[in-house]
């Protein structure tokens, strides 16, 4: 599996988990919400930073 794959599957389960925590937790303000969106940050930017030719899903 390579990076690109890799980063995607990780952002939709953060994706979920925040979700999933925000539901559970009623709002963005509580701090485990708050960390969980800074790690869905974190590798947002981690996919954005690899290069486009590499993100393309397989044909």
């Amino acid at each position: 599996m390579d990076n690109a794959v890799f980063i995607r599957i990780r952002i939709e389960r953060a994706r979920r988990k925040l979700h999933q925590m925000q539901m559970q937790y009623g709002g963005f303000s509580h701090p485990k919400l708050l960390r969980q969106s800074v790690e869905l940050d974190k590798l947002l930017n981690n996919y954005s930073n690899i290069p486009m030719q590499e993100r393309r899903p397989p044909a």
